[in-house]
C-alpha cells in the first residue's frame, strides 16, 4: 500500500493543459483552477514566483496530460527574493531580482 508521503502530486508545470494568457494561468479544458477569480485562472504571479502550483483539482482530473516529469524547484519561476548577505536568509522587505535566463541555459 502506497503512504500520503509517498503519492507524487500532479502539478500544472507537467499538464500540457496549462496555458499562460495574458496575467492568467488556465486550463485549455475548462477546469476551475479558483473560485475566487471571475476567469477560473490563477494570477501568473504564482508562476513567476515558482510556486508549487499543485492544485487539488488536478489530483483526480481525467484530463490530465502529463508532458514529462516534474520540474526540479530551483529551476521554477524567474522571479526570486534576494538574501541577505550577513545570514544568508531572504530578506523580510521581499525585495525581488530577475534570474539571468542566460546563465540558467
Amino acid at each position: 500500500m502506497v503512504g500520503e508521503k509517498d503519492t507524487v502530486k500532479k502539478a500544472l508545470y507537467e499538464c500540457s493543459h496549462a496555458r499562460v494568457g495574458g496575467n492568467r494561468i488556465y486550463c485549455d479544458k475548462g477546469h476551475v483552477f479558483s473560485l475566487k477569480s471571475n476567469n477560473s485562472g490563477l494570477d501568473v504571479k504564482r508562476l513567476a514566483r515558482g510556486d508549487p502550483l499543485v492544485l487539488a483539482v488536478c489530483q483526480d482530473c481525467l484530463d490530465f496530460d502529463s508532458m514529462g516529469p516534474p520540474i526540479p524547484e530551483e529551476e521554477r519561476g524567474w522571479v526570486r527574493k534576494k538574501a541577505t548577505k550577513v545570514t544568508g536568509r531572504a530578506s523580510h522587505r521581499r525585495k525581488k531580482e530577475v534570474i539571468d535566463i542566460e546563465r540558467m541555459a
